[in-house]
């Protein structure tokens, strides 16, 4: 994943692919940074707490 990505798809990639962590890129693919997959999946849970209360 690169920085500019979108979040909700690298939860997705998260998800299919069993990842426990996420390397991203800059812009001139150098890594970045490395994202557990708790960090990223809390951060979308938590733009939008309403969406979990309807399953």
């Amino acid at each position: 994943m690169r920085v500019d990505d979108d979040a909700q798809e690298a939860a997705r990639l998260l998800v299919r692919e069993r990842l426990p962590a996420l390397l991203v890129l800059d812009q001139v693919e150098c890594p970045y940074a490395i994202v557990p997959a708790s960090q990223l999946l809390g951060a979308l849970v938590s733009e939008n707490p309403t969406a979990w209360t309807r399953c």
